[in-house]
């Protein structure tokens, strides 16, 4: 809740979250920054759609997946709207338990970005400001990128 002064009233602005709750994955489940210039320098990389894939084979101990998302300035300028993207993502990474399952009994540290062709697409998407909108797009074509990152990690 708000109090805005508007030429001596007071408004009470109630703000609408709609923003993702508890949507941060557990540190040990991140990459740090070493890790993911390792990734970006190896270059094992897979693209589908608006994401693009940096990813190496997870140690032998860690019978799980640790992944990253970076969201580019080049989207918004605007923190708010890349912290947005990330967010949806982040979650939807969580919520479907992707970190733990393994493809083919296989682990994979791997880097998410957003692929450079689809920019303007993502820039026009976050112009119209409707964030129910832009959720559910962001995780269909999440999930068709994902579906097919794994379908190309199981044939390896």
């Amino acid at each position: 809740m708000f109090f805005i002064a508007n030429g001596g009233f007071f408004l009470i602005v109630i703000r609408q979250n709609i923003y993702l709750e508890n949507s941060m994955i557990k540190k040990k489940y991140h990459l740090n920054a070493k890790e993911v210039n390792y990734l970006t320098k190896k270059r094992n990389y897979f693209s589908k759609g608006m994401f693009s894939f940096f990813y190496i084979p997870q140690y032998s101990n860690n019978l799980f997946h640790q992944c990253s998302f970076h969201v580019t300035i080049k989207i918004s300028k605007e923190a708010v709207r890349r912290n947005f993207i990330r967010r949806v993502i982040m979650k939807y990474l969580e919520e479907q338990k992707l970190i733990f399952q393994a493809f083919q009994e296989k682990y994979f540290k791997f880097f998410i970005n957003i692929n450079k062709y689809s920019l303007e697409k993502i820039q026009q998407l976050i112009e119209k400001k409707d964030k129910p909108w832009i959720k559910d797009y962001l995780i269909k074509e999440f999930q068709i990128s994902f579906i097919s990152f794994q379908n190309f990690l199981c044939k390896k």
